[in-house]
């Protein structure tokens, strides 16, 4: 099994990889679910760092911590939007 920090090295160089063929919009489902905390929170800081992005995160993280990165955020419930914020 990967180490975490291996994942997490593998992931922001594909990342970065992506920001430097100017891609303005970054899809990530689940991104962080297979890590532990300490790397979800160097590899978010990464992502919200890039200013010219839109950023779209799927994710049962809905901590109030996690919600407050966001400036939009939607809920669906059975594949229908249930609330937006």
């Amino acid at each position: 099994m990967e180490s975490d920090t291996k994942i997490v090295t593998d992931f922001l160089n594909k990342l970065n990889k992506i920001t430097k063929n100017k891609k303005h919009i970054i899809l990530m489902d689940e991104s962080f679910s297979s890590i532990d905390s300490n790397n979800t929170k160097i590899s978010k800081e990464y992502i919200m760092s890039l200013k010219d992005k839109i950023i779209i995160e799927v994710t049962h993280d809905i901590t109030e911590d996690n919600l407050n990165k966001y400036d939009r955020i939607i809920y669906l419930e059975e594949g229908k939007i249930k609330k937006k914020i």
